[in-house]
Formats: structure tokens, sequence, C-alpha cells
């Protein structure tokens, strides 16, 4: 009975401590309960492409998962070091390490059990809502709103099992420790840290490194590979200048002494100083939290906001053949069969004979063949008659001229180099037949020649017929002819694509990956509030006797204030500021991935990013003003 007393009181009596701990723990296992429950939905399988949804939600939860573990052990690594203080109290009037783990065991179970409720609840609660957003994205009718009980079970598994292994941290934390030092590790002091000015020109020369590979990053089958690599650079590097860097540059400036023994420099700089080495680790990890928020919900908003676009890239017209020879009588007569069994109009019928295009790159104004994995572009040909034919035009060539079309950007060069011949190039910004081949992750360039002989000496592959009409119809008919009239003249989607179709694909694909996105950003968010709150929380605990102190010696409440605002601003802005470059490095980088899945557009990539890191620098800074706050109150009740 009195382990349970003590372990109530220990919990109700840091609420400011633990009130956040539970809060985070309810939203984590909600969270992780609507995962569960989208992941195990019935309906959702049944439904087409619902297996792709299905399988993104189980990496997200994977993903979730390990996020929840670390953020819970950051969390209660704090805590356990609060409670020392408290822990160490007991011991010396004579509570056993053993009773102590009873207290510790008893409040475990205590937490473990509020938030599972309250987690279950609130995640049963939003499950509907959820439920509701991801039919708004989805192209179905049904009702995906299900219950499912596995769902509750594994999700009371899971954290049981990360509760357990918190409780397991903190044994090992009380029984590696003495009582004074029990009593005394809440309190303990910093030594001032060395400045390691090789570690941090290392830090420096790994971001520069990942940030030279975003930079460079070409629309590929290397750019997931950049992607890895780049990532992994700046993660190291990140924590590099954070732990290390910052200690040497606050070094640097302490040795201007015309900079550092002003009042207000001199608190900053000297307080930051010893934070570093002790806070590093955690503002890096925050810059990394802020920076995955705004890549993953940039790139899944870039790709549900241009799902027209890509569709536009891959089928210019809503129905399209890509054959070695023109269609029979035979199966032009299925198409008028199929179109008037769903009463489907057809548009008019456009041709365009080109070669089958090839990969590579283009270099120093040459066009170089390449394999798929290291290519950027897949090069076609087709004469000037036809593509007057098509746009309607008369444009005119000479033999050494040529037309270059390409979706994402003009190309500058004047003058190229193909199949060792130079021909002199003329842009154009429209093509009505442009269409992704195979839907390859390389781009296509359509070339026009002045003649048959110069479009084979350009790009000697065989020849094949693209052919594209539109339809008009109710949405449901249009997609049940498109999938008809593929099964009925037995067509490969290498053959034959139609807009209905991948509408119906991106949709689903986009719209889940969107929702998935939105619930990590949500976890990513909570995760970032918890560690800045936590930070506001050991800054002030730290502080609160070193300003006590300068408060003695004469330092005004005014200079406080003003001090106090100086040295938390600085140091908890550095992470978004942080965030902010990373993201805009990685930029390039991640226009290199969306174009791996056609999506060429500048302008919904720059507009989703700008909106995006407005609201986050928004979220961000309320975030920090509340847990000010709480710093504040923390030194101030010292200083009165």
């Amino acid at each position: 009975m009195v382990h349970l007393k003590l372990a109530w009181h220990g919990v109700t009596h840091h609420k400011q401590e633990y009130g956040p701990f539970l809060l985070a723990s309810v939203v984590l296992i909600a969270i992780n309960f609507i995962f569960w429950n989208v992941s195990l939905n019935k309906a959702l399988k049944a439904m087409p492409f619902g297996d792709a949804t299905i399988e993104i939600t189980k990496v997200a939860i994977v993903f979730i998962s390990l996020i929840s573990l670390f953020l819970m052990f950051y969390a209660n690594s704090f805590l356990i070091k609060q409670r020392g203080e408290e822990l160490g109290l007991y011991n010396m009037v004579g509570l056993s390490i053993g009773d102590l783990r009873w207290i510790l065991s008893l409040e475990t179970i205590l937490l473990y059990v509020v938030s599972l409720i309250s987690g279950l609840i609130a995640g049963s609660v939003f499950l509907k809502l959820a439920f509701l957003i991801l039919q708004k994205l989805l192209p179905i009718k049904e009702s995906l709103d299900h219950f499912e009980m596995h769902a509750v079970s594994t999700t009371a598994v899971i954290f049981l099992l990360i509760f357990m292994a918190l409780l397991v941290y903190n044994f090992h934390r009380v029984h590696s420790i003495d009582p004074i030092h029990l009593w005394n590790q809440s309190f303990k002091g910093e030594k001032e840290p060395k400045a390691k000015k090789g570690l941090a020109i290392i830090g420096i020369a790994i971001l520069a490194w990942g940030y030279w590979i975003s930079l460079r990053a070409k629309p590929s089958g290397a750019a997931f590979i950049s992607f890895i690599l780049a990532v992994t650079l700046v993660v190291l590097g990140t924590y590099l200048l954070f732990i290390v860097g910052s200690i040497a540059f606050l070094k640097i400036l302490k040795k201007q002494k015309r900079i550092y023994y002003k009042p207000n420099y001199f608190i900053s700089i000297s307080g930051m100083l010893f934070r570093m080495k002790q806070n590093g680790a955690g503002l890096a990890s925050i810059c990394l939290l802020c920076t995955s928020i705004l890549v993953t919900m940039v790139g899944t908003l870039s790709l549900y906001v241009g799902e027209n676009k890509l569709i536009d890239s891959w089928n210019p017209y809503d129905i399209m053949f890509t054959m070695e020879k023109q269609l029979s009588a035979k199966q032009q007569q299925v198409i008028n069969e199929t179109a008037s069994k769903y009463n489907i109009t057809l548009g008019k019928q456009n041709q365009m004979p080109i070669t089958t295009p090839s990969s590579g790159s283009i270099k120093n104004g040459k066009f170089e063949n390449r394999n798929i994995m290291h290519g950027t572009y897949q090069l076609s040909t087709l004469t000037l008659a036809e593509y007057n034919s098509i746009q309607g035009t008369n444009v005119k060539l000479k033999k050494r001229q040529i037309l270059l079309y390409t979706a994402s950007s003009k190309l500058h060069e004047k003058h190229l180099f193909i199949q060792g011949q130079q021909y002199q190039v003329r842009t154009i910004n429209d093509f009505k037949m442009a269409f992704n081949y195979l839907h390859s992750i390389l781009q296509p360039m359509f070339v026009v020649a002045a003649n048959e002989e110069v479009a084979k000496t350009i790009n000697p592959q065989p020849k094949l017929i693209v052919l594209g009409f539109n339809i008009a119809g109710t949405r449901s008919n249009q997609l049940k002819f498109a999938d008809t009239l593929q099964k009925e003249l037995n067509l490969s989607t290498a053959t034959y694509t139609a807009a209905p179709i991948y509408r119906n694909l991106f949709q689903s694909l986009f719209g889940s990956l969107l929702f998935i996105g939105s619930l990590v950003s949500i976890t990513l968010i909570f995760a970032t509030a918890l560690m800045i709150y936590y930070k506001q929380l050991s800054e002030g605990y730290a502080d609160r006797r070193k300003f006590q102190t300068m408060k003695q010696v004469g330092l005004s409440q005014e200079e406080t204030k003003k001090a106090i605002r100086s040295q938390v601003s600085l140091v908890f802005m550095l992470p978004i500021l942080g965030a902010a470059i990373h993201f805009g490095f990685c930029i390039p980088l991640l226009k290199s991935i969306l174009s791996v899945f056609s999506m060429y557009s500048t302008k919904v990539l720059t507009e989703v990013s700008v909106v995006t890191l407005i609201v986050l620098s928004g979220g961000y800074c309320c975030v920090y003003f509340l847990t000010t706050k709480v710093y504040q109150d923390l030194i101030d009740k010292k200083i009165k």
C-alpha cells in the first residue's frame, strides 16, 4: 500500500513533467491504433489498388513505432533524472533498491494503463473522422468505417513492450547510482566543453557533401540512391555541427572581448556554451524532425496536387495505343462496340509514328546513350511532316535543324551532338502527343527532324505507331470502358494506357500517401513539441541557480529577462533555421525524386514548399513561445 501511495504521489506531484509525457503517449497510441485499423480494414483490401494503401500503411506503422520508442525513451530519460532527488530521499530514509523498483514498477503500470485507455478512446473517437478523410481522398463510395479488435490488442502489446523497456532502463539507472549521486544527479553541473575544431570541420565537410549530392541530383533511377546517401550525410553532419561545431563557434565568440564582456552577450554566450554539450544532440534531433516533416508533407502534397499533371504527361489523350502496326478493322470494331455498350462518345483518333525511345543524358551539348539507371531522357524522333500534321502548323526546317521538346524544362543548348552529328536546336514548349513511353522514370524527349532519313540517323530504332483519342461519358462508365477494352483486345500495359484507369490508381495511391504522410507528420510534430518542452524544462532546472546567483551580484530584473529571451531564442531558433536550410538544399533532390513519378511541375513543388514551410515555422514559433513561458516560470521562482 505504501509503495502504491508513493507511486501515485510521484506521478501526481510532478504534473508539469508527466503531463506532456502522458499526452504524447495518448497521441502515439491513438495514431498507432488508427494505422492498425487501416491496415486491417477489409473494405480497403477489397477495393482496387487497396493493397498499395495497406502496404504503405504497414511501412508507416514500423516508422511510427520506432518514433514512439525513441520519443518515449527521450522523455523518460528526462523524467528519471528529475526524479533523482525524490528517489534519493526515499533511499536515505530507509527504502531499499527493491522498494524503489516497486515504486517505479507501479508508476509505469499506472502510466501505461492510463495512456492505453485514453489513447484507445481517443483513437476510437478520431477513427471515424480518419476513415471519412481517407474515403474522401480515395476513389470509393463504400464506407471504410470499421472497428478492428485485433488493432486494440496489437497496439496494447506494442506499447506494453515499450513501457517494459522504459522500466528496465529505469531499474538500471536506480541500481547503478548510489544514494548521494541519486540525490544530486538532477542538479549536477557541467564542465566547460572543449572545442574540437577538427570534428567541427569534418561536420561541415560532411554536410557540404550531402548538399552537393542533392544539388547535382538528376531525375534518373539513381535518384533514390542519391537521396539515401544525402540523408545519411546530412544527419551525421547535423549532429556534429550542433554538438561540436556550435561549441567551437561559441569559443571563438568568447575570445572576442568586445563582444563577450557585454552583459547581455556574456550571459547568452556562456549559457549556450555549457548548454550545447548537454543539449546539442537534442537540438539536432529537433532540426532533423522538422526537416522530416517538411520533406514528408511537401512530397505527398506535391504528388496529390500534381495528380492531373502526371496523368497528362502519361496520357495526353484518354485512350492511347503504342504498337508496331496500326489497329486492325476488327480492333476498331471492338472499340466502337465497347463504347456503345457503356454509352461512351469517342473523339477523333490522332496518330503519330515515332522511333522507339532510347535512353541517355545530355552532357556538354552532347546526347550520350546510357542505361535506364543513369539516363535522364528517353529520346524519340518523328519527321517534320508528322509534327506539322499533329500540331496543325507549317514549320520548316533545314537538314541540320531540329525541333526539341522536353516535359520539365527548356534546354538552353543552341546546338546538340547526337550520334556524332551536330544539329541546330529550336526548342518547342507544346507538343500535343507528348507522352511517357512505358511510364519510364526517364523524362520524354521528342526530336522533330527535317525528314525520315535524319530521324533515323538521330535514333536508329524501330518504328512505333502511337494512336490516341478522348472519350466522353460518366466517370464510372469511362473506367468500365477502359477496363473492358483492354481485356477485349488482350493488350498489355506496354501497348495500352488509359487515363480513367490511372486517375483511379493515382487517386488511390496519392490519396493514401497524403493521408499516411499527414498522420506521420502529426506524430513528428508531437515529437518535436515534446522535445522542445522537455528542453525548456531542462534549461529551466539547469539555469535557475545561475540566474539566482547573478541576481544576487547585481543583475537587474530587466537585464535578467532580456538575457533569458536572448539566450533561449537563440538556442531554440537554431533547429528551425537549420531545418529550413536543409530543406532548401533538399529541394533539387526532392524534385528529382518526384520526376521519377513523372512529376515535372516546378510551380507545384515551389508553391507547396513555401506554404508548408510557412505553416511549420508558424507552428514551431507557437510551440516555442508556449514552452518558453514554462522556462521563465521556473527561473522566476528562484529570482523572486
